[in-house]
């Protein structure tokens, strides 16, 4: 890759593979290194604070196993591409939902999920990490208004999820705990495991780290694998939940997969895995 190899002689002529895209970043592995390529100005502008935010993160997780994306090469704007770009070393594993499960992958998810919400905010004062105080409302304010698109993507016997949804008149309880520091983002495919072992071996796109509601972390944990493989992840989370944590995570998580499955409509991507996300969070609990 031209712009790429332009600014780090030693990568010249090491092919380029397309590995992921998103609405933010093209990310395409040479060699040992991965690099993410901005799709716009404003997503380039967040790259210097996210490259300072990645050393903490990595570090705070490092003694569990766990790998972070840190940013170590810097590429500036030029006549080969028109943003800033970083990269970062590869880390080796596959998305989650791609490989083998551990068995012991719910509580690795729990043993690292407490060491990032349990992050002292005195101690990431100078790394600009905003608050997020949105909640179950502006999900549902966003949802409600592509109902009928997904009376259309979903099937016949899911047009259920839409009724909820058109019948919804109040809100769970807001979070009444305190705001801890999250991933944000945490979907399958942002969590890396083994090929072969299917172990956590890292957690990657921290993009939206934000001091929020600790249920968002666990929303990705319920689409992929059902209410049940959440309880397994909290039986080794050592933070204390709120009294309307689970009422919000299972209000939100409906929303979340009926979301998830509209913008898989759009970008005319796996639509039917997300039809199944669907599927587990409309699941009545047990």
């Amino acid at each position: 890759m031209k712009a790429v190899g332009a600014q780090f002689p030693d990568l010249l002529g090491v092919e380029a593979t397309l590995v992921g895209w998103g609405w933010d970043f093209d990310a395409y592995r040479l060699g040992d290194w991965a690099f993410l390529f901005p799709k716009r100005a404003a997503v380039a502008d967040r790259l210097e604070i996210e490259g300072r935010r990645s050393p903490f993160l990595a570090e705070s997780v490092s003694d569990l196993g766990v790998s972070v994306p840190v940013y170590e090469r810097i590429g500036e704007p030029s006549e080969d591409f028109p943003h800033r770009f970083v990269g970062y070393r590869w880390i080796t594993g596959v998305a989650a939902d791609q490989g083998v499960a551990s068995p012991e992958l719910p509580a690795r998810l729990g043993r690292v999920l407490t060491r990032i919400h349990l992050t002292d905010s005195a101690l990431v004062t100078d790394l600009e990490i905003p608050e997020d105080r949105e909640g179950a409302q502006e999900w549902f304010d966003e949802v409600i208004e592509y109902a009928d698109v997904l009376r259309d993507v979903l099937s016949t016997e899911d047009q259920h999820c839409v009724d909820w949804l058109e019948a919804i008149d109040s809100m769970p309880p807001t979070h009444s705990g305190p705001l801890r520091l999250l991933h944000n983002d945490l979907y399958p495919e942002h969590i890396l495991v083994d090929e072969e072992s299917g172990e956590l071996v890292g957690l990657i796109d921290w993009d939206d780290i934000a001091f929020t509601d600790p249920m968002l972390d666990f929303v990705g944990f319920y689409l992929w694998r059902g209410r049940g493989f959440v309880e397994s992840v909290l039986a080794s989370y050592e933070v204390p939940l709120d009294s309307g944590f689970w009422e919000r995570l299972d209000f939100v998580s409906r929303l979340g997969s009926l979301e998830w499955l509209y913008d898989a409509h759009l970008q005319d991507a796996d639509v039917e895995k997300h039809r199944r996300w669907v599927q587990n969070a409309f699941t009545e609990p047990t």
